[in-house]
């Protein structure tokens, strides 16, 4: 799941449409996700959502201190997998798997809670949608090749660093002049 959620994090970041600016403001930008507020600590976690489960990260994965905490989540009849990432014990992301027969259930559902999104990446084998707030990002993902679709909410400084890091990775294997 690790994989999957840094392939969806990677192409939040590497998409176009996700302006600086932020033309297109959201709305309903939520400040946590089923209850548990983001930079929450696991035990408040535990205690708004008893059914969590957790694990460490393995260490080779992450350097910093990182736990998953799994829930399985009935949304009328059909099933998330949600796995809530907490860093140094603050929740810093979740991320959720679901049936790709389910998109577009899924998607009435994210319209109606956090309205329309920012923008939009249709492509070929996917269609990833963005929802950019000034401290959190969502991502939707169909992926037709794949029985698969998910959702990803992380906290904007998270991205950021991320992209700076791909920026000076670009830097380190650009031939030099």
């Amino acid at each position: 799941m690790r994989l999957k959620f840094l392939a969806v994090l990677f192409s939040a970041l590497l998409l176009p449409g996700q302006d600086k600016g932020m033309a297109k403001r959201w709305q309903f930008e939520p400040d946590g996700f089923k209850g548990v507020k983001f930079l929450s600590s696991e035990q408040k976690a535990k205690k708004a959502l008893p059914d969590l489960t957790c694990i460490d990260s393995a260490p080779a994965i992450s350097q910093e201190p990182e736990r998953h905490c799994l829930l399985q989540i009935d949304a009328n009849g059909w099933f998330i997998l949600a796995s809530f990432q907490f860093t140094d014990d603050k929740l810093r992301a979740v991320y959720g798997e679901f049936d790709t027969k389910q998109f577009d259930a899924a998607l009435k559902l994210f319209l109606k809670k956090y309205g329309r999104p920012t923008s939009a990446s249709p492509a070929a084998e996917n269609l990833t949608l963005f929802w950019t707030g000034k401290r959190i990002n969502l991502v939707l993902e169909r992926q037709y090749s794949e029985a698969k679709s998910s959702f990803l909410f992380a906290l904007r400084e998270d991205l950021d660093a991320e992209i700076r890091k791909g920026e000076e990775a670009k830097k380190d294997i650009s031939p030099k002049k």
